[in-house]
């Protein structure tokens, strides 16, 4: 219970949700039948009654206030024990929060009674029923049950302040939100994490201000044109203590000469937008509109009338913060059929523009804060976005026009926020260099006098003079060297520079002759008639032999054909097969081969190239070599792929892979045999979760949360989990509870591995030791716990991945790690140390050959064999390897030697 003084401050969202959910608590006790109804106070020992409300139900130490108990309409003749809670909220979604308030009710029901209470029911406004069961959350509310116990043992001199979602409706929060301020505490910011928290409290870091002295600017790298951004908290209290504006990407925000403002107020768990404020600027004149919905048959209208405005300025950007807007039209085109898509194509979401980009020096970015910032004022100062959710609630129950015009009013004021907002972020794209309170932050500017700058040209003068190549060894003091501008940038020399035309070799190994084209490639019934004219094209090639390699020169000479339909003149189609290629299908290989599976850098193979066959290859030419080799493996990459989802267990694992400064994913399938590779622009596994709809085998995964989502039956990684356990335990040595639970985990796993390795993977031997998985999950997991909150992550882990950890027990043959899949995605690790980031156009054709030369790997075949052999099915492809001699050297022989 709250005192009075604490119960005044309860956030108006609070006290209008409450209100709501007794009104529909009271329509549902008016539903059943009076006759049937009693109250607690009034039962006695009788417990007869379909329906009890107002019961207070002790059980121990806990102590729960249910509304409403009622009987099962299956077990009307059955004893107390079928009873079950209904707990009333006033929101038609159902919360996390509202579940735990159900389960602690369900939980001292069933201690009460001494017999199982399985569940109860939540009710809505709407009317709607949802019934939740205990079980899944009994070891959270375990655990938080545990915590609060020993609180009343002994309560803690000094709790830590932690500010979080919850605080804009909880009662102490202006007490929580002092108390951080004076400690300058770390969750001042916002979307600061518990995880990131303890990340910095293990650096010694525990306020904003030491936390702003972590930041370094560090040189950036060349970046994509949609490259995302990690948003930075050390950079955030950096502008925090010095009242700067960071910039990390310069805003460009282009200036029309009509613009629009959008803010959409609305009920999410109803799906229900009421309000609509558009402000319109031309110039200095300014414009407001709200358009308001007094019911949902009034919320088409509302859309209707944002329609038309919009219409009477089809050119101008309608902007907004936040993904709130967009989503609320893509429900409104769908639930009246209205043709928005005018509107949404001109939308503009101002916060991609500040989010990682611009730091504002604000705890937050919010529209609030950064309004504040910017000098936008609210009418309100109270408004925010539960506050209009509340204003809306009363408006609903009294009709007064104070709340309606509260919401509007705090609506425009939204509008008018981000309209200053956006000149904001104009004034400091076009002045960034120019505004003392805006600095970069990758590069910080360095002010100085009109005479220390010119003290730094000189010194910076000598600087460059020092370099070996700069202006043939001339220093010259004073003068800055300075860059043409009018050279363009972008593959090939400049304008003036003498171009490069390979010169084809004269002399050739060997001649031959090969067959003119007899039919038009146009039309096969045109009949091509004989030239006399010769036509010669030359292939510059690599012979293998057991011996070694050498280079060979070809010309391959041909008479030309003439169609006279298509008055063309036409070479042997041998040239074709070519594909305008000097370098022949042996050479290519071998470049590919040294690029793929040796990993050389492109300017090292041409190095290689240049020093052993004394010819000249660009780097570019061997991109081309390997855009065009993998396009001849399309067929064999699909023949992986068919193969790998036929087979009983696929591993699964994933990498970042750089794409031109921009992070992409590499997921990889094998089986072991095959190998095939995928990218993605996320690291969402809806690529992955399509190919393997139909999948019947076992998927072997890490703990990453995309893969809870296929259907298929999976095995965790134990030796993920084994050395999670491992590192955690070296980092906490003397924690006895986390020291005894990783040894309860030995005890377990290291009689199973030990069997796996002496019978292998057989569920004949290897199912004996479910018992023992069931004992553990009794006495370490179960209802069980633990004050180490390390601990208890394990312990949630092995809840929740309960039949997948121990998998392979009961199936033959599956995998308990993912060792083949890290194994197959390695390559693509170092090659990524090495070349640090991937062109887009390339990376697809890398990965389909990087796929095949991991099969070859697993089936312990050459690769460079295989693309030599022109075969396109691995499997079929037989290695002729030189076996290794194995019998014993005789001394007269080791003497000979």
């Amino acid at each position: 219970m709250l005192r009075g003084d604490q119960a005044e401050h309860l956030h108006e969202y609070v006290n209008a949700t409450e209100r709501v959910a007794a009104q529909s608590r009271d329509r549902f006790i008016a539903s059943i039948d009076n006759a049937e109804v009693r109250r607690f106070s009034q039962l006695g020992h009788d417990w007869n009654a379909s329906a009890i409300i107002d019961a207070e139900i002790v059980a121990g130490d806990l102590t729960a206030q249910i509304q409403v108990l009622l009987r099962r309409a299956t077990c009307r003749t059955k004893a107390r024990r079928e009873f079950e809670p209904h707990l009333f909220i006033g929101t038609n979604a159902v919360s996390d929060e509202d579940k735990l308030r159900l389960a602690i009710m369900v939980k001292i029901i069933a201690e009460s009674s001494n017999s199982p209470c399985s569940g109860g029911v939540v009710v809505t406004p709407d009317g709607k029923s949802q019934r939740v069961a205990l079980a899944p959350i009994a070891l959270q509310l375990n655990q938080i049950l545990g915590v609060l116990r020993s609180w009343v043992v002994s309560l803690p001199d000094e709790t830590p302040i932690i500010l979080n979602d919850h605080c804009p409706i909880c009662p102490f929060r202006a007490q929580c939100l002092r108390k951080a301020e004076q400690e300058d505490n770390l969750t001042l910011l916002d979307r600061m994490t518990p995880k990131l928290l303890q990340k910095y409290h293990k650096k010694g870091i525990f306020t904003i201000n030491q936390l702003s002295y972590l930041f370094r600017p560090r040189k950036t790298r060349r970046r994509g044109a949609h490259a995302s951004t990690a948003f930075s908290f050390e950079l955030q209290a950096l502008a925090l203590r010095t009242r700067k504006i960071y910039l990390h990407h310069t805003p460009s925000v282009p200036s029309h000469d009509v613009e629009l403002f959008l803010d959409i107020e609305g009920l999410p768990d109803r799906d229900f937008q009421y309000l609509i404020g558009v402000v319109v600027c031309r110039g200095s004149d300014v414009a407001c509109h709200s358009f308001w919905a007094n019911s949902p048959d009034d919320e088409a209208n509302v859309f209707r009338s944002l329609l038309e405005i919009a219409a009477e300025h089809p050119t101008a950007p309608i902007y907004h913060y936040g993904s709130y807007e967009r989503k609320a039209l893509d429900r409104a085109s769908k639930k009246h059929g209205l043709e928005l898509a005018q509107v949404q194509e001109r939308l503009v979401n101002v916060n991609p523009l500040i989010y990682g980009k611009v730091y504002f020096p604000r705890r937050s970015n919010s529209l609030k804060a950064l309004g504040d910032f910017v000098g936008a004022t609210w009418n309100n100062a109270d408004a925010s976005g539960l506050n209009s959710i509340a204003w809306r609630l009363e408006w609903e129950a009294t009709n007064e026009t104070r709340f309606q015009d509260r919401i509007v009013a705090y609506n425009l004021d939204d509008c008018h926020a981000l309209r200053r907002l956006v000149c904001e972020l104009r004034s400091v794209g076009a002045a960034a260099t120019l505004r003392m309170d805006v600095d970069f932050s990758d590069r910080p500017k360095q002010h100085s006098t009109l005479a220390g700058t010119s003290i730094h040209d000189s010194l910076e003068g000598i600087l460059e003079s020092a370099h070996a190549e700069y202006g043939k060894n001339r220093i010259g003091i004073g003068r800055r060297k300075t860059r043409s501008t009018t050279g363009r940038k972008g593959p090939g020399a400049l304008k003036g520079h003498i171009g490069y035309k390979r010169i084809i070799p004269s002399k050739a190994n060997r001649t031959v002759r090969v067959r003119r084209r007899v039919k038009c490639p146009v039309n096969n019934t045109h009949v091509l008639t004989a030239k006399s004219e010769l036509a010669q094209y030359t292939v510059v090639d690599i012979a293998f032999s057991k011996g070694g390699c050498r280079k060979t020169v070809t010309k391959l000479v041909g008479k030309y054909s003439f169609c006279p339909r298509c008055n063309r003149r036409l070479p042997p189609p041998s040239f074709h097969k070519q594909n305008g290629f000097l370098f022949g299908r042996c050479f290519r290989a071998w470049a590919v081969y040294q690029r793929i599976s040796l990993r050389l850098p492109y300017h090292v193979i041409c190095q290689v190239i240049d020093d052993q066959f004394q010819e000249y290859v660009t780097p570019a030419s061997i991109v081309k070599f390997v855009s065009a080799v993998s396009e001849q493996y399309g067929s064999t990459e699909r023949e992986l792929l068919r193969r790998i989802l036929s087979s009983p267990f696929i591993h699964v694992d994933e990498t970042k892979l750089s794409i031109q400064g921009t992070t992409h994913y590499v997921w990889v399938l094998t089986d072991g045999s095959h190998v095939a590779f995928k990218l993605t622009e996320t690291r969402e596994a809806t690529l992955l979760r399509s190919m393997l709809d139909d999948y019947a085998g076992v998927l072997v995964t890490d703990f990453y949360g995309g893969y809870d989502a296929f259907q298929c039956r999976q095995q965790k990684c134990l030796v993920h989990l084994i050395r999670d356990l491992n590192d955690d335990l070296w980092k906490n040595p003397f924690n006895q509870e986390l020291e005894e639970f990783v040894g309860s985990v030995k005890d377990l796993l290291v009689p199973v591995i030990d069997d796996v390795h002496r019978f292998g993977l057989k569920r004949h031997f290897l199912r004996k030791h479910e018992r023992s998985v069931n004992q553990f999950y009794k006495n370490a997991i179960d209802d069980h716990r633990y004050e180490c909150e390390i601990t208890a992550r394990f312990q949630k882990r092995f809840v929740r991945y309960r039949e997948s950890l121990f998998r392979f027990l009961s199936e033959d043959g599956i995998p308990w790690n993912n060792n083949m899949g890290e194994r197959a995605i390695r390559h693509l690790a170092v090659q990524r140390k090495i070349s640090g980031s991937f062109y887009k156009r390339v990376a697809p054709h890398y990965l389909r050959l990087l796929a095949i030369n991991q099969t070859c790997r697993f089936q312990m075949k050459s690769f460079l064999r295989f693309l030599l052999s022109g075969q396109k099915d691995v499997d079929q492809f037989k290695d002729r390897r030189r076996k290794k001699a194995s019998r014993a050297v005789t001394p007269r022989q080791n003497d000979a030697l």
